[in-house]
């Protein structure tokens, strides 16, 4: 009996087989799309699921968000927990990261550092390649690297006992021993401490710290910048760890930053969905609905296309129920044939991901697991779409359909039942509310994304290269790079070069709280703190509104201030700051205000600008990079022009530059991979939509063959039969766009409202997404009428 449903289904397709066609392309397309999304949240949704139980971050609720970061800590916390409560803390890992150059031989690379305790290799659960646990950073002078890292130096991943050459930050260098190589993790947040963060891919013991002269600040309880995990007792709760952390914090910290500070735990497991905001979580909701919209969509073609060709089937069931068919066997008849269609596409569309994965994959800058790993772990997934769907998109018909008497079935006519236009026609509304939602939202997520880089950010981006530069934080340290920065100003390819500490991406080094002097420190406004040379306004077209900025020769001792900090430190105006006194917290030296420059947008637009200060190069003595203007001309001969000179200036340090264009697209790398999967989601809920609307059209036209012979031999011209059926469906887009602009704008202006600045939602993303539906649609159904109206009357009046 099974074989005889599926020799029928098969046939009922190959009787009308481009409608067939349209159908399962178009079901296909949703559910591809439906199987790139799916995959792509299920990465997201496991980073740091393979982690093992009862691990937390440390994190700190700050009053003042400025002060400090949300995911780090005093570095003593963790060890302290560990020490005086073990029945609460079994392990514990902190870690400091730095950027520095790693060497072997000739070859030079600047990587991430994390440096931290030797718990690293048991705690997280990572593979060790080569090499032994207990042993690998059992000493100062050793490393652990990762099997990638190995083949980039040395092409081989046993590489136990080789060395390499890591610079300090006092221009020295120290050769490490590689103690072990670890198979590479997948992605996580331990090693990914950030989304913008490019990863460390190489341990050091919190023992080598002192080479870098960081070990002070790591042992600092009033260093708010140590990225600490727990792991607690079988049965423990976070919320037990309340009270002992509050009695650390209240014999340790000072008291303003005991005021300012309270410190929680996030599960790993959860840590991921929840950094910058939740910005994370926020993409994959809203992936998700689009994702839902999309199969929609295809379900909603799949049911009207199911609808629409079981009319033609009436004499069909009248001849089985004469010959007596019953009706169960009508409805698994026709429930077989919906079944396998979708089967089909389901098939279809697995071969679609397979095809689609890389391409999608490179696109949201996320890895997706091959078709072979699906089957593996979704094997339920296609079986249960297939039945749903197909049950869903079969029931009705075959339960209306079996329901006609024989009488009625053999004579062509549905009882009761008129001829379902209604219903296809809500369902056919319905997919045009869900393609214009998606085309609306993908239009507005691409102008907020122009907003970012288009609007003006208080300097100039454009022609911007930084570099990162060897470390000498000393006084002859950074007279060498201020010379050497000279030289570079001097390139004919170059208009200014300035050093500095930070460049304009969100990453401040710390944090100042700064008062006004003779007033009492309990005003003190906190914000971040850069540390610049003379040349950084120049160098990013800085406004400075008062005063003047760092001047030859260098006053040390002067800072600058941006008009947020001029107002929240309560001057009148700008030109009321300059030569005014002001105090930072915890120092009895009195520093002067040099200038003011406009508000400028250090980091990301979901922040507001707020109070800034800047330091010179000479006060602080520490720097990252060096900022480059260039002239306009030939980028890629201008980079090889530079390259030679710094290889002259630098010869141990490689020329890593990167162009602020770049850096500011990491910042924006979440509302990037949306924008880029809003605009594929918006292909393809085109194309499922001119694949319904053609099939639609095509099963209309032959149903209708006689009355448009009719019509031309009354003397209707091609226009007006054309126009005839047009109509009868734009009216259903403009319905479309009465209910599809309100949904669009509330779930706009909800993922608008996360960032402080936003652009205005303006009617013409709703129009042109609205105008566009519908003369496309109008553009389909010409094209597809215009072949049945042009024909010879004759024939259609034979069709009959």
């Amino acid at each position: 009996m099974l074989r005889n449903y599926l020799k029928t289904a098969l046939r009922s397709l190959r009787k009308t087989p481009v409608l067939s066609l349209v159908n399962i392309v178009g079901l296909a397309a949703g559910l591809t799309f439906l199987f790139l999304i799916g995959a792509y949240i299920w990465g997201e949704w496991r980073v740091n699921a393979d982690m093992p139980d009862r691990l937390y971050i440390l994190r700190a609720a700050l009053k003042d968000p400025s002060s400090g970061l949300d995911f780090t800590v005093p570095g003593p916390v963790a060890p302290a927990l560990h020490e005086q409560y073990p029945q609460l803390v079994t392990d514990f890992y902190h870690h400091d990261a730095i950027m520095s150059i790693v060497s072997r031989g000739d070859n030079h690379y600047t990587e991430g550092l994390q440096i931290g305790d030797p718990s690293f290799l048991t705690l997280f659960g990572f593979q060790l390649l080569y090499g032994d646990a207990r042993t690998a950073l059992d000493a100062p002078d050793k490393l652990v690297l990762t099997g990638d890292m190995a083949m980039k130096y040395f092409g081989r991943r046993n590489v136990v006992g080789e060395r390499l050459s890591v610079q300090s930050f006092s221009g020295g260098k120290r050769d490490f021993t590689i103690g072990g190589v670890l198979k590479e993790p997948p992605y996580n947040t331990i090693n990914y401490y950030t989304t913008a963060n490019e990863g460390n891919h190489f341990f050091l013991p919190a023992s080598s710290l002192k080479f870098f002269n960081r070990d002070l600040a790591f042992a600092n309880w009033n260093v708010p910048y140590i990225i600490s995990y727990v792991r607690l007792a079988p049965g423990v709760r976070p919320e037990q760890l309340q009270a002992p952390i509050q009695q650390l914090l209240d014999a340790n910290l000072t008291p303003d930053l005991r005021a300012k500070m309270h410190i929680y735990l996030t599960p790993v497991h959860d840590y991921y969905l929840q950094e910058a905001k939740g910005v994370t979580l926020k993409m994959i909701r809203a992936l998700t609905l689009v994702a839902l919209f999309i199969l929609l969509m295809a379900v909603i073609n799949f049911v009207n296309m199911t609808l629409g060709n079981s009319m033609t089937r009436l004499r069909e069931i009248g001849m089985r129920k004469v010959l007596g068919g019953r009706k169960g066997q009508l409805v698994t008849q026709f429930l077989s044939e919906s079944v396998l269609t979708v089967a089909l596409a389901v098939v279809l569309a697995m071969a679609g991901y397979a095809l689609a994965a890389p391409g999608f994959s490179g696109m949201l800058n996320r890895p997706l697991p091959s078709i072979a790993s699906l089957a593996i772990n979704a094997w339920w997934i296609p079986p249960v779409l297939t039945l749903g769907i197909g049950c869903l998109a079969g029931l009705y018909p075959a339960l209306a359909l079996s329901a006609q008497s024989s009488i009625c079935s053999l004579k062509g006519k549905l009882k009761g039942l008129g001829d379902k236009r209604m219903l296809r026609y809500t369902l056919l509304t319905l997919q045009f509310v869900s393609a214009i939602v998606v085309f609306v939202g993908a239009l507005t997520i691409r102008a907020q994304i122009a907003f970012f880089f288009h609007t003006d950010l208080g300097y100039q981006k454009d022609r911007i290269v930084s570099v990162t530069l060897p470390r000498d934080w000393s006084f002859a340290g950074v007279q060498r790079v201020e010379s050497k920065r000279d030289i570079l100003a001097r390139h004919p390819e170059v208009e200014d070069a300035a050093v500095s500490f930070e460049v304009p991406n969100g990453n401040a080094g710390g944090g100042f709280q700064m008062y006004r002097a003779g007033e009492d420190s309990t005003t003190a406004v906190a914000g971040p703190a850069l540390v610049v040379d003379e040349h950084y306004a120049d160098t990013y077209h800085l406004r400075v509104v008062a005063g003047h900025f760092f001047q030859t020769p260098v006053d040390s001792t002067q800072f600058i201030l941006n008009e947020s900090a001029v107002k929240a430190l309560g001057f009148t105006s700008p030109g009321d700051a300059i030569g005014r006194q002001v105090r930072i917290y915890g120092s009895q030296a009195l520093y002067t205000v040099g200038a003011v420059v406009k508000d400028f947008h250090f980091g990301s637009m979901r922040d507001a600008e707020g109070p800034l200060y800047m330091s010179h190069l000479r006060f602080a003595q520490v720097y990252r990079y060096l900022s480059l203007r260039l002239r306009p001309g030939d980028l890629p001969a201008q980079i090889e022009a530079l390259n030679r000179q710094w290889v002259q200036l630098f010869p141990e340090s490689p020329f890593d530059y990167r162009f602020l264009d770049d850096t500011l697209k990491k910042m924006y790398d979440i509302e990037l991979r949306m924008d880029r999967a809003a605009r594929a989601a918006t292909v393809v809920s085109l194309v499922i939509v001119l694949l319904g609307i053609f099939g639609i059209v095509s099963m209309a036209l032959v149903r209708r063959t006689r009355e448009v012979g009719i019509r031309k031999v009354l003397g209707a011209t091609i226009p007006q039969l054309i126009g005839l059926f047009t109509r009868e469906f734009l009216w259903l887009v403009l319905l479309a766009n009465v209910i599809a602009w309100p949904v669009a704008y509330l779930l706009l202006r909800h993922w608008l409202d996360q960032y402080v600045y936003r652009i205005d939602l303006t009617p013409l993303p709703f129009v042109t997404a609205g105008a566009g539906m519908a003369l496309t649609v109008a553009l389909l159904i010409a094209a597809r009428a215009f072949a049945t109206a042009s024909a010879n009357p004759v024939q259609s009046l034979r069709t009959e």
